[in-house]
């Protein structure tokens, strides 16, 4: 505003003296005068520049030192362990004793598949083990669905502070390393170094290391997750929840394929009801929200996550060019599982851009119970499962499991568990669509997805794995000579 005042007093000036014999030197002065003004603005806006590109350097560099604190931190944290339990081996003939830390499924989204693999499998060895087995929980969190039957086969083990009062560990288990709010640190208490045990952990995938651009961007996340995976080569044994998981520990991390087991994954049986029968459509479910939804026969049947890898935005796109390859009747797609709201509301956006309508050609239902789910999956034409990269795939067992045939892509894991007739290409539209299609032109292709799955899941069951993890602790415990 001063500046346009003393402008505007300028141009006043100026033709005052538009009559005045030195009116050219004088107007030469107040244009040098203004010319000096705006060099120093100029120069003050560089610097204003050279502040923030020094600000955003300085940022950089705190990200790095954090990741380097992170990183020397796990590392000492790993060191101090090895110090307190010296050199010694365990004893031969020594029992089998194990803590299984299953803290993962005490947290708030603990329907999600991490939680649910971990509680399953604490059950089913606690089983497969009775009394072998101890479960270490969190005091300050709500106790696991399953506490009382947890309870009923191993110990449990209150906190970090509880696992002093332990008379023997022959073996730690860790059931998610990856939990980005832990430290090695709160992953792997200082409390079990002088029980001297083995140190094993579950991986279900190594998705963040593949895609970094869509699940490191913040720099806490980045910072954790790459600090925790430096610790990796000091485990004993890597449980991987499919060959390809197993490959990726490999191949990504340079984890040596004698270190590294595959027990693949089950279905959590005692989530459902006992009639698993296919139902015909059409029927109602209701949300958590209170929100009434009607299918009709036939629909197809997405169950997973909004993330990137999920890649809903190419399935919808692949059901629209189904649509317009006239099938007759015209099925529907059901997305059961909850997404943010604004994600909703851009599948939504995009599903008209198919000329699809919102609850009628496409229903997002959100969260759904587990009886709600169930009849879905039980009155489903089919399931459908177009994610760029699964670290396993329990859905896809979860469809098998109601007698509900299963399309999935041809990458990552999903390959290991769907026939090679039922899958596609998961980046091109017109490949899903190609194979939606062949599933309502030719009725065998069910059948050879139903025959394929019963094989899946005589593998893929938790009495099969718990046998197996409980095969290798015991081969793992030296033997008298």
């Amino acid at each position: 505003r001063a500046l346009q005042q003393m402008k505007q007093r300028m141009a006043e000036t100026e033709q005052r003296v538009t009559q005045a014999e030195h009116k050219l030197p004088l107007v030469d002065v107040h244009h040098e005068w203004f010319g000096g003004i705006d060099s120093r603005a100029n120069i003050h806006q560089q610097w204003i520049i050279g502040q923030r590109k020094l600000i955003d350097e300085q940022a950089a560099r705190m990200s790095t030192l954090e990741r380097l604190v992170d990183t020397q931190q796990n590392l000492l944290h790993f060191q101090s362990m090895q110090q307190i339990a010296g050199i010694h081996a365990t004893a031969a003939g020594a029992e089998l004793s194990v803590l299984f830390d299953i803290r993962i499924t005490q947290i708030e989204r603990r329907e999600r598949g991490i939680s649910r693999y971990v509680a399953s499998l604490a059950l089913a060895l606690g089983a497969r083990l009775p009394h072998q087995v101890a479960f270490l929980i969190d005091p300050d969190q709500p106790l696991p669905d399953q506490f009382d039957e947890l309870r009923a086969c191993g110990r449990i083990v209150n906190g970090i502070g509880e696992i002093s009062k332990l008379q023997t560990i022959s073996h730690f288990l860790q059931g998610c390393i990856f939990h980005l709010s832990e430290t090695a640190e709160d992953l792997f208490p200082i409390q079990i170094a002088p029980f001297r045990p083995k140190i094993w952990a579950i991986f279900y995938d190594l998705v963040p290391t593949i895609f970094p651009e869509h699940y490191l961007t913040d720099s806490f996340a980045s910072n954790r997750y790459n600090s925790l995976v430096k610790i990796l080569p000091f485990l004993d044994k890597y449980l991987a929840i499919s060959e390809t998981t197993g490959s990726d520990l490999t191949r990504l991390i340079g984890i040596p394929p004698s270190r590294v087991d595959v027990i693949m994954g089950g279905i959590d049986t005692h989530r459902w009801p006992g009639d698993v029968t296919h139902i015909a459509a059409p029927l109602s479910i209701t949300n958590n929200a209170g929100e009434i939804f009607h299918l009709s026969a036939p629909f197809w049947l997405y169950v997973g996550g909004g993330d990137f890898r999920k890649n809903i935005k190419g399935l919808i796109e692949a059901f629209g060019l189904l649509r317009k390859a006239g099938v007759s009747p015209a099925p529907q797609l059901v997305i059961a599982c909850h997404l943010p709201t604004e994600l909703r509301d851009a599948l939504y956006a995009q599903a008209k851009e198919f000329a699809l309508e919102e609850g009628r050609d496409l229903i997002i239902t959100g969260w759904i119970d587990d009886q709600s789910l169930s009849l879905c999956y039980r009155a489903a034409f089919a399931t459908i499962f177009p994610s760029l990269y699964e670290g396993l795939g329990l859905p896809v067992l979860e469809s098998y499991f109601f007698g509900t045939p299963a399309l999935a892509s041809e990458t990552s894991s999903l390959r290991e568990i769907t026939a090679p007739e039922c899958q596609f290409d998961p980046t091109n539209a017109q490949s899903i669509a190609g194979a939606m299609l062949r599933m309502h032109q030719d009725p065998a292709l069910s059948a050879v997805s139903l025959a394929y799955g019963q094989e899946m899941l005589k593998r893929c069951n938790w009495p099969a794995i718990a046998d197996h993890v409980a095969t290798l602790l015991d081969n793992d415990l030296p033997k008298q000579s």
